[in-house]
């Protein structure tokens, strides 16, 4: 359950949410029975106007339920392909896709420079074997007879994905 303070600083973000502050704001003005969740009672505890306002947000293009979930699918089933699925916590990944797309493309030394600057930063041991296992994220070009990285179609998505749910 979120804390108070965490509901006082975000909007209405989904259907149920909203729906939360409206039996929270019911049951202040005592239109609902005693018989309710100990989350409801402590909603009642705010201000009328506050809960009024997130009460009353619409919703139109609210997700019925805030999506948690601890995988994110990048592409969707289509035809024969099964659906591509990652996970939604990956630091490593998300520092490197990050690094990668923030530059547009970079040289492969830049990137083992990056990937052990990190090591240095974390303590933890990446090594350029992440390069290799997780190849689907990253193109390889060479430019001006240099080897360069840049983001796949797919490392694209999963950016994308996690940039929003962060």
């Amino acid at each position: 359950m979120k804390s108070l303070n965490e509901f006082l600083n975000e909007a209405s973000k989904s259907k149920s949410q909203r729906r939360l502050f409206g039996m929270a704001l019911a049951y202040k003005r005592g239109e609902l029975e005693d018989d309710v969740s100990d989350e409801i009672i402590e909603l009642s505890k705010l201000p009328e106007d506050k809960l009024k306002d997130y009460a009353e947000t619409k919703e139109t293009n609210l997700p019925e339920k805030i999506d948690e979930r601890k995988t994110l699918q990048v592409k969707r089933k289509y035809g024969q392909y099964d659906s591509i699925k990652v996970g939604a916590n990956a630091p490593v990944r998300n520092n490197i896709l990050g690094f990668i797309a923030e530059k547009g493309h970079c040289t492969k030394q830049e990137l083992k420079e990056f990937i052990q600057s990190k090591n240095e930063d974390s303590g933890s041991r990446t090594s350029m074997s992440w390069f290799n296992k997780n190849s689907s994220y990253i193109k390889e070009f060479k430019k001006d007879g240099v080897i360069c990285c840049k983001l796949s179609n797919l490392g694209q998505r999963v950016i994308n994905k996690t940039t929003i749910n962060e």
